[in-house]
């Protein structure tokens, strides 16, 4: 069976077409940038994590291809995306003469990333939950402020001026530290939009025998 690489996918036109069309769709309906920025944000954020949370090497490349697709069924339709996009990536990866094992492992994650039915069911899910909600930031922003479409998602993520997601191997600690621009919006429109995305990083976060810490303007949450 063949073995793939995100450095690879991530130059695949199949792939880049996809994930265009995909965010011309959340572009028309309102939402912030589900593109290939965002795309290779969560690859290597997932990549990252589990890197340096020492998992093998295969695990890591297995967990930023999950990041680089995770995303691929809102070229279809925005409701049941996560879903979607679990088959979507299972054929292309089987396509590709990947291990079935290989391939549903990855999909499972990508059908799990979403908060509003998601679960960190391994460690791919894990990491990629994490990867996926960390990426809160004024590049996403797709709206203008007199644009009818721009909510409290654009005010809060136009907001982040600075966001990174930093991995202490010998802790395994994952802390995301951001800076938000009060100006535009106040640290608790963070919270009330995101705490179920960030109890869900919690939750992720035992499942990869590490905790996930938040810092804002430089204080722990």
């Amino acid at each position: 069976m063949k073995e793939i690489y995100l450095e690879t996918l991530e130059k695949n036109q199949e792939i880049i077409d996809m994930l265009n069309f995909a965010n011309e769709q959340m572009k028309s309906i309102g939402y912030t940038e589900h593109g290939f920025r965002h795309s290779i944000v969560v690859a290597k954020r997932t990549k990252q994590i589990l890197k340096d949370l020492n998992y093998d090497n295969h695990i890591y490349e297995m967990g930023g291809i999950a990041g680089l697709l995770h995303d691929l069924g809102n070229s279809i339709l925005r409701h049941n995306h996560a879903e979607t996009g679990a088959i979507i990536a299972l054929n292309f990866m089987l396509k590709y003469h990947c291990t079935m094992s290989d391939a549903i492992k990855v999909a499972s994650a990508i059908a799990n990333h979403d908060e509003r039915h998601g679960q960190p069911i391994h460690e791919l899910a894990a990491a990629l939950i994490i990867a996926d909600k960390s990426d809160a930031h004024r590049s996403r922003v797709q709206d203008t402020p007199d644009s009818e479409t721009f909510d409290i998602h654009d005010k809060v993520n136009a907001s982040v001026t600075d966001n990174k997601l930093i991995i202490d191997s010998e802790k395994r600690n994952i802390l995301l530290k951001m800076t938000i621009d009060q100006n535009i919006a106040k640290v608790r429109d963070y919270f009330l939009l995101f705490i179920d995305r960030v109890k869900l990083c919690e939750q992720s976060a035992k499942v990869l025998n590490a905790t996930f810490t938040l810092n804002i303007n430089g204080q722990d949450m």
